[in-house]
């Protein structure tokens, strides 16, 4: 009998809405290297609150296909809500009938609920899910003028990634200076985040998109930012290209540039224009 895998969603908002799948990648790409046999050994089952693999449908489409193409079964609109864990059974709602179902597993991955921490969410400044209400847009509270917040505790619309704080920090800095000065802000966040999916062993998909699940890819060749977009972004050297990045770039970046403040996200050391058109705020 093949061992059964589960790889859970949380339901509520989380750090890296890819995270939950990339060990799950990792795990079935090992196991056929190791052979057909390693591999048929395995039923390995994604199982998500949500009803697609992923909240963009561009890349949700792809790793659909790819789901497909690897023999990895899906449960969509299924909640992990107990485990018993020394008869290791998972129980998980089917959110289309409310009714419960029980899985019983041989390894169960489970991403956990998260929250903002606690000092925030008894907070005045919160929205009734405990998360910092504030303008998508311009950073600044809804509720108090003189408060900006930026990153993970915040209620803007947003895969929450270290890509998507990299392009608030300075839409929040050039705002408080505006609100120093008594000007209305003019510094706008677009909701862009990055999400570097890893599909196996050494392969990544990279997944660039705002507000909206709008695409926002560097390595696009039509739309893409110069010179990278020469790059592209399909293909098995592009995946390649991209793990490296992830493997290497990026943790060097992090350590010695981003935490400094010398690092822009996509327009890397360069200080990005994030003034809009229109003014958004008084």
């Amino acid at each position: 009998t093949p061992a059964k895998y589960l790889f859970s969603f949380p339901a509520t908002t989380l750090k890296c809405a890819g995270a939950p799948q990339k060990i799950m990648w990792i795990l079935e790409d090992t196991l056929r290297q190791e052979g057909s046999k390693a591999r048929e050994s395995a039923n390995i089952t994604f199982l998500t609150p949500g009803g697609a693999m992923f909240g963009v449908k561009h890349y949700s489409d792809k790793l659909e296909k790819m789901r497909v193409e690897k023999g990895v079964n899906a449960e969509f609109n299924h909640k992990l809500v107990s485990i018993d864990v020394p008869n290791k059974m998972a129980t998980f709602m089917n959110l289309k009938n409310n009714t419960p179902i029980q899985k019983s597993y041989d390894m169960l991955h489970v991403a956990p609920h998260m929250s903002a921490p606690k000092f925030l969410r008894n907070s005045p400044i919160v929205d009734s899910n405990g998360w910092v209400d504030v303008c998508k847009t311009t950073m600044q509270s809804t509720k108090y003028n003189n408060i900006f917040a930026l990153g993970d505790c915040t209620n803007t619309p947003n895969s929450k990634t270290a890509a998507a704080v990299t392009s608030q920090a300075p839409v929040v800095v050039h705002n408080i200076e505006r609100s120093i000065d008594g000007v209305p802000l003019d510094g706008g966040y677009t909701g862009y985040a990055s999400c570097p999916l890893v599909i196996a062993k050494n392969q990544v998909l990279l997944a660039e998109f705002g507000y909206g699940g709008k695409l926002a890819e560097t390595f696009d060749r039509k739309n893409g930012k110069w010179p990278w977009k020469y790059i592209g972004t399909e293909g098995y050297l592009q995946q390649r290209f991209f793990f490296v990045l992830k493997e290497t770039v990026f943790p060097y970046v992090y350590w010695n540039l981003w935490t400094k403040g010398w690092w822009y996200g996509t327009n890397g050391t360069l200080k990005p224009n994030v003034k809009v058109q229109d003014k958004v705020s008084a």
